[in-house]
């Protein structure tokens, strides 16, 4: 149940209530990745006594800024960066046909265990509120450097950067964000030779439709 709701929902904390004398069920609810944060004990005003209960608590895992799932659709859904106006930002460049490219750093992909995603694949882009928002197809994948990202594949990411070293710039204060190192357990050195996933797509009209 925690699992899907925090793959479904945008719920960040699960707590749980469970008596303190049942060690069964409180190593049930810590197997789940739960933690012991209280002791919650009778209020004032009630008439009998209550046994003290433990309070217990699951956090929301620190996700991908990638995330990969099935989607509602039944394709591997595509979440851009993290939720808020930047994902949002990207998909109404994406559906207004403005953005057609969209980079990954390689260290996320290999600290998630997912695979670099290949030419041919579809995805179903999710907007903030976690549902689908329209479906792309990867055209072209390369895994390079930083310093091989030029100006037109800056230009086809759709969110206005004059040129590469704008790009960069953006990309790079992304990369070193407190979500991404969260996620990644530090901050990520990033250089000219710091490899990212650079890819190009189009827009399906459907999940097994044409693409645009």
């Amino acid at each position: 149940m925690s699992e899907y709701l925090f793959e479904h929902t945008r719920v960040e904390r699960i707590q749980a209530w469970t008596d303190r004398a049942n060690l069964a069920e409180q190593r049930a609810l810590e197997k789940a990745g739960s933690f012991r944060e209280g002791v919650l004990r009778g209020r004032r005003g009630q008439r009998r006594p209550t046994l003290p209960h433990l309070r217990v608590t699951l956090d929301r895992p620190a996700r991908s800024p990638y995330a990969r799932s099935m989607g509602h659709d039944d394709l591997p859904s595509l979440e851009l960066a993290f939720p808020g106006p930047e994902r949002d930002h990207g998909v109404a460049a994406i559906l207004r046909g403005r953005k057609t490219a969209l980079t990954g750093l390689l260290e996320i992909y290999e600290h998630a265990g997912e695979a670099v995603p290949v030419a041919g694949q579809r995805f179903s882009v999710l907007g903030s509120d976690g549902l689908p928002a329209v479906t792309i197809e990867l055209v072209e994948v390369r895994v390079v450097p930083v310093k091989e990202i030029d100006d037109d594949f800056a230009r086809a990411e759709g969110r206005g950067y004059a040129d590469a070293a704008a790009w960069r710039t953006a990309h790079e204060e992304f990369f070193r964000s407190d979500g991404v190192s969260e996620f990644l357990g530090r901050t990520p050195v990033v250089d000219d030779d710091t490899l990212v996933v650079a890819q190009r797509f189009r827009v399906c009209s459907e999940r097994t439709g044409p693409c645009l």
